[in-house]
């Protein structure tokens, strides 16, 4: 399982883009958050061209992780006439504030929504978990994890439990992609560096990928801490209509 990304900013890093990464499994695609800068960004980049099916897993609502998920929704299935799903967890009161959003947005018959083990089967995935994570106390907020015969996908969007790492960075195949901050004040709703630091040494790091960056952390410091930052593909993107 190859995972792109296609941002790994946190919500005002506009250098780095929203985060957001998505899987392309033949003519399937499986998006993860898509904040207020992924939907152009996915638009610009043609990255829909080839699919059939899009599978979209969202984090939780805030703006940087679902703000532009409207425009990409119209636009799959009217402009590339795409089945959309959204993969929902059991918990009614992020389907209520999803449903919410989309209805605001004036999505309707644009997005089917499924659960977890349809998701699961489609994909051809061994495991699928959707994982509660330790975000705002007033949003609810989740981390997923995915694995096929390849490797195992831990990809966690805003959280501060670092319980989940420390068990799936033990999997031989695993991919461990977490955010960070490096400002206590925000360590009750983020997982703050220095605490990912003393919790790993330098070969489980080889493992973890950094992402949900602020625009103060440098990105050279945390590759010689011995951390991975997800590479984003710099494409010239499809001209969708010429100038005069």
């Amino acid at each position: 399982m190859k995972i792109k990304f296609l941002g790994i900013g946190s919500a005002w890093n506009i250098n780095e883009d929203n985060t957001s990464a998505y899987i392309k499994k033949d003519a399937k695609m499986i998006l993860i958050d898509c904040g207020e800068s992924i939907a152009r960004k996915i638009i610009k980049d043609d990255l829909l061209s080839d699919i059939k099916e899009l599978y979209i897993l969202i984090s939780h609502t805030h703006s940087d992780h679902i703000g532009s998920l409207g425009t990409l929704l119209f636009y799959s299935k009217y402009n590339k006439k795409i089945l959309n799903r959204i993969v929902l967890p059991k918990d009614e009161e992020f389907i209520s504030n999803l449903k919410e959003y989309l209805r605001l947005v004036d999505i309707t018959t644009e997005v089917e929504y499924v659960n977890e083990d349809f998701f699961k089967k489609e994909l051809d995935l061994i495991s699928f978990d959707i994982l509660k994570a330790n975000h705002v106390k007033n949003l609810p907020c989740y981390c997923f994890v995915l694995e096929d015969e390849e490797s195992l996908i831990y990809y966690s969007a805003d959280n501060n439990n670092i319980d989940y790492i420390k068990k799936y960075i033990k999997y031989p195949n695993a991919q461990i992609y977490t955010e960070i901050c490096n400002n206590p004040k925000l360590q009750d709703e983020h997982l703050l560096l220095q605490k990912l630091e003393e919790a790993t040494d330098i070969l489980e790091r080889k493992k973890i990928f950094l992402m949900h960056i602020n625009e103060v952390l440098s990105i050279n410091e945390l590759k010689n801490k011995g951390f991975n930052i997800p590479i984003i593909e710099k494409k010239e993107g499809k001209k969708l209509w010429k100038k005069k």
